[in-house]
C-alpha cells in the first residue's frame, strides 16, 4: 500500500514545479492528490493484513496509523486559494471580448490586496516580528485596471 505513496507525491512536486504551471489549478492538484491518498488509504484498510497487523498492535498499545501524509499535504499548501489567485496574472487567462475585460480579475485582486496590503506576522530565525504591508491596496487596484487593458 505504501509503495503507491511516493508516486503519488512525486507526481504533484513536478506539477508545482512545471516550468509552464497554470496557477489556477493548484487548488485542484492538491485536493486530487489527497483525494487519491485517502482512497489509497481505505484501499489499505480493505486487507486482510492491516486487519492482522491492527489486531496485534492494538493488543501491544501500539497504534498503526502513522502520521498523515495529506495532513502534511495541508499544512504545506495552505495557501493554495492564494496562490491560485495569481493566475490572474497569467495572459492565458484573459477573457477574448472588451465586456468581460472590464471586470476581468477584480475579485482576485482584492484577495491578493487584502492579504498583501496589511502586517504580517513573521518569524525569521526565531525571532518574531511584523513586516511592513508589501503594498497599498487601492493603488494596486487602480494600477490593474491599467494593467489589464
Amino acid at each position: 500500500m505504501l509503495s503507491n505513496v511516493p508516486h503519488i507525491i512525486a507526481k504533484l512536486q513536478g506539477s508545482l514545479q512545471a516550468k509552464d504551471i497554470d496557477l489556477a489549478s493548484v487548488s485542484s492538484m492538491v485536493v486530487s492528490t489527497t483525494k487519491r491518498l485517502l482512497e489509497l488509504k481505505e484501499d489499505g484498510r480493505n486487507t486482510s493484513w492491516y486487519w492482522k497487523k491492527r489486531r496485534r498492535n492494538s493488543s501491544q498499545g501500539v497504534s498503526t496509523i502513522p502520521p498523515s501524509v495529506i495532513d502534511h499535504i495541508h499544512v504545506m499548501m495552505e495557501s493554495t486559494e492564494l496562490i491560485s489567485t495569481m493566475s490572474v496574472f497569467d495572459p492565458r487567462h484573459l477573457p477574448s471580448t472588451e465586456e468581460e475585460l472590464s471586470e476581468y480579475g477584480m475579485e482576485q485582486i482584492k484577495t491578493l490586496t487584502d492579504f498583501y496590503s496589511v502586517e504580517q506576522r513573521i518569524n525569521v530565525g526565531g525571532d518574531e516580528g511584523i513586516s511592513q504591508p508589501d503594498i497599498e491596496a487601492k493603488e494596486t487596484e487602480s494600477d490593474w485596471k491599467l494593467f489589464r487593458q
